[in-house]
């Protein structure tokens, strides 16, 4: 998380993933996944390798 000002859509996501980390009941690892679950979304995160610029 940085202070920096991104465009709208970006800024938007941010938010939203955010707010969902803070309203986390409850986490899980399934495999190389990880799911983060509370009562207004639910999060899948992948294991992967970042993108090269």
């Amino acid at each position: 998380m940085t202070r920096k000002l991104c465009p709208k859509p970006q800024m938007t996501a941010e938010d939203a993933f955010l707010t969902s980390l803070r309203s986390a009941k409850r986490w899980r690892v399934d495999g190389d996944r990880l799911i983060i679950e509370g009562d207004a979304a639910r999060l899948l995160m992948k294991a992967g390798t970042a993108a090269k610029k």
